[in-house]
């Protein structure tokens, strides 16, 4: 399968293949973003970040659709797309990002999850809209929902902590 790469500013993204375990793994083991991606009680290792990227290249083949890798000059700095997902026992289409902490704060987030958002539409199946959650307490990813247009919904569980659901639609409500 031939995905289109995308661009969004410095940023240029791909799909996320399977060979890509080692960004999830470099994520998962550092202190600042490892708190926001691992569920409680999980460590970082090499088994959970190869499961995770195979998880995100399977969805690629059997979706054509999926995470991207994002590179600013050729150098990886995290990973930001769609992808079909679960939330409350319910089948959700989930938007989900994850940079390196070193480049927070520059708007890459938000500019790879928007131009995923754009490109990924219209929307696979009848999904006419998408969700992403996070903790209360994660502001930048709170500010990133903001500024894509995402609303605030609702409050669940996701993996056993209290979680902040936002929801985004394709014709901007």
């Amino acid at each position: 399968m031939t995905a289109p790469s995308l661009t969004a500013g410095p940023l240029t993204g791909r799909p996320l293949h399977r060979g890509d375990w080692g960004l999830i793994l470099a994520l998962h083991s550092d202190a600042e973003s490892g708190r926001w991606l691992l569920p409680p009680g999980e460590q970082a290792s090499e088994d959970r970040a190869q499961r995770v990227a195979a998880n995100f290249a399977e969805h690629w083949l059997a979706e054509g659709f999926g995470p991207y890798l994002w590179s600013v000059r050729g150098r990886p700095v995290g990973y930001a797309g769609l992808r079909r997902s679960r939330l409350d026992g319910l089948p959700e289409l989930e938007a989900l990002w994850a940079m390196e902490p070193r480049h927070w704060g520059r708007g890459y987030a938000t500019a790879a999850a928007g131009a995923a958002l754009a490109a990924d539409g219209p929307y696979p199946g009848d999904d006419l809209s998408v969700a992403a959650w996070t903790l209360p307490d994660n502001a930048a990813s709170l500010r990133v929902m903001a500024k894509l247009g995402f609303r605030p919904e609702r409050e669940t569980l996701w993996a056993g902590l209290r979680h902040i659901v936002h929801r985004w639609r394709p014709d901007g409500w």
